[in-house]
């Protein structure tokens, strides 16, 4: 309800003597203070308002309001306030956009916030531009505080243990909304925001970008936002870009939160450690959908670092041009259970300057178990081993993937596992993928794989195992499945490993490389367990990569179920070409020497 200005209580009185000349009585307006019409200073206003008052302030085009100037005194809020700037100065119209409020620092120092809450009140601030200051926003007493509308920008917090250039805020509740935050620098945690301890967080359409939380000695983790023990932090349709920390995460760092994440966009975050974009420790849950990784940096986990998380889900998003120089080109998890469902991994490397990571192109895995399904790997690299994905123990399962043209220097081109635990494969495609050692998989040091309905066509092995190389330990165990077509090497190598195969199509194509089927200390499967080596007969791999079969493919049919052998069944249009098989005297020899027929 509006009340009569100059009826205010007596215990206000004071706040507002020095101004009694100048105040323009509006009988319609007693809980509406109008700056600077009714009171012409910002910071007397502040002071001379009432719980559940409203501050209307003038922009006309660009008013600029200074705080901290003289007397270094913030704007202090001790109740509930709503504070609304864009108004033209008749206060008939409001358009942030076009009447341009601003609140300044115009100090050097940055030792103040300029606005700063005191006590655990509802605050809605809307519409107003920040320039300067320690922070836009300092609320320390679990305030209940709506951003709404608002630019934050050139905050600085030269402090040890004051992080939140932008915003800072321990306990309560924030809603921002529509709003920019830029160049803020920290010598703390969260350059752009800082939240200890609240009870939920939600950020809509927001843009923050040119973070910087640098300390050499402290740790900072969280350049763009630094999150730790909020019960839900909500990310909608937010933007956040170029944030550098020598921590982890370089946009946004969460301690055991739980984060949902939907429609974000991430790009060129920078952080030292690990999680170019995003770093998640002890979190109980964090959840990206429909969401954007691009030109992030770390030393592990190029775009997300994860440690401890009891249940990460990724689906619908992109992951390009991530890097790393260390493990994990796009993502790197540690005992964290994961799904990830319909994304895209593309070139998370770079090649000039050449940031390759050493482990896992994409993804480094470390004794995590999870789900993989629906998702595309494309031109990943690794300087050693796993060129999409590379694992040490836990229990991964992969199922309509696809990868293509992925490459590792030694081991495992496209997925790599070592010291114990599973990949399981199901479904999946492999194409184009090379390595030194296993050009599709390569298992060592009791790692074990399990494939089940998969190709692997036109694959290289550099020196041995085209499609399969397991050695040390290693176990695989291939059901219903096509490894064909080798573009350099043999099919499968074999060293003190295990490899066993039931109703699967395996033939090199001699025309194109004379290598043999299988190498190493493989037991030749060909004519047990219904397996044979004859041209699978895909309908147009040269052409559209259309790695469906003909129906008189002699992989039609042949599955343990009845079904058809490979990743994909019968589905040529046209009927099936001749083919005449031909023999080069070395393939003649290697089968000699094999004792295959």
């Amino acid at each position: 309800m509006e009340m009569r200005f100059l009826g205010r209580a007596a215990g206000r009185a004071a706040g507002f003597a020095l101004a009694i000349g100048l105040l323009a009585v509006d009988s319609a307006r007693g809980d509406v203070i109008r700056v600077p019409v009714d009171i012409p200073d910002l910071r007397l206003a502040f002071n001379s308002v009432a719980a559940g008052d409203t501050i209307r302030i003038a922009g006309n085009g660009g008013s600029t309001y200074y705080v901290n100037r003289g007397v270094g005194v913030d704007l202090k809020v001790r109740d509930d306030l709503t504070v609304q700037g864009g108004w033209r100065i008749d206060f008939a119209v409001r358009d942030p956009r076009v009447y341009v409020t601003v609140i300044r620092d115009d100090t050097i120092t940055f030792d103040r916030p300029l606005i700063r809450i005191d006590g655990s009140h509802k605050v809605v601030v809307d519409g107003i531009q920040f320039h300067g200051g320690r922070h836009a926003i300092l609320a320390q007493d679990a305030a209940d505080l709506t951003v709404r509308t608002c630019l934050m920008s050139d905050h600085l917090s030269l402090s040890e243990g004051t992080g939140g250039g932008a915003i800072r805020m321990l306990g309560g509740r924030l809603h921002a909304e529509d709003t920019r935050i830029q160049r803020v620098v920290s010598r703390s945690s969260g350059a752009g925001i800082y939240l200890n301890g609240l009870d939920a967080a939600t950020i809509l359409n927001v843009t923050l970008s040119e973070a910087l939380s640098q300390q050499p000695i402290v740790r900072t983790p969280g350049a763009g936002i630094y999150a730790a023990d909020v019960d839900t932090l909500r990310l909608e349709g937010t933007t956040l870009s170029t944030g550098t920390t020598f921590d982890l995460g370089g946009l946004l760092h969460a301690l055991r939160t739980s984060v949902v994440v939907t429609g974000g966009e991430f790009s060129a975050g920078s952080a030292t450690f690990g999680g170019g974009a995003v770093s998640l420790v002890d979190c109980p849950s964090a959840s990206f959908d429909d969401c954007t990784f691009e030109f992030c940096r770390a030393n592990e986990g190029g775009a997300i670092h994860s440690t401890r998380t009891t249940a990460l889900s990724i689906e619908n998003s992109r992951f390009a041009s991530n890097r790393t120089l260390g493990e994990g080109g796009a993502i790197w998890l540690e005992s964290t259970s994961f799904s990830i469902v319909d994304c895209e991994f593309d070139h998370n490397h770079s090649e000039t300057p050449p940031f390759r990571a050493d482990r896992g192109g994409a993804v480094r895995s470390l004794m995590s178990n999870g789900t993989v399904r629906g998702t595309t790997f494309r031109n990943e690299r690794a300087m050693r081993a796993g060129g999409a994905w590379a694992q040490v123990g836990g229990d991964v399962s992969m199922r309509a993937c696809d990868f293509r043209g992925n490459d590792a220097e030694l081991y495992g081109g496209a997925l790599q596992i070592e010291l114990g635990g599973k990949i399981t494969v199901r479904d999946c495609l492999f194409e184009g993928n090379s390595a030194k050692f296993g050009g599709c998989l390569a298992g060592s040091f009791t790692g074990e794989f399990e494939v089940e309905g998969t190709t692997m066509t036109g694959n290289a092995g550099r020196s041995a195992g085209a499609a399969l190389f397991v050695d040390t330990g290693a176990r695989v165990h291939v059901l219903d499945s096509i490894l064909c077509c080798a573009t350099r090497g043999d099919l499968v190598f074999c060293s003190s490993a295990v490899a066993e195969f039931s109703h699967c199509d395996i033939w090199n194509d001699d025309a194109v490389n004379v290598r043999g089927e299988f190498g190493g200390g493989c037991i030749y499967p060909i004519g047990t367990d219904s397996n044979f080596s004859e041209n699978p007969l895909f309908c147009d791999p040269a052409g559209s990569d259309d790695y469906r079969i003909f129906e008189s493919s002699p992989c039609h049919g042949a599955a343990s179920d009845g079904g058809d052998i490979g990743w994909a069944g019968v589905g040529c249009a046209a009927p099936a070409p001749l083919h005449f098989e031909t023999s080069s005297w070395g393939s003649l020899k290697a089968r000699y020497r094999d004792g295959r027929p």
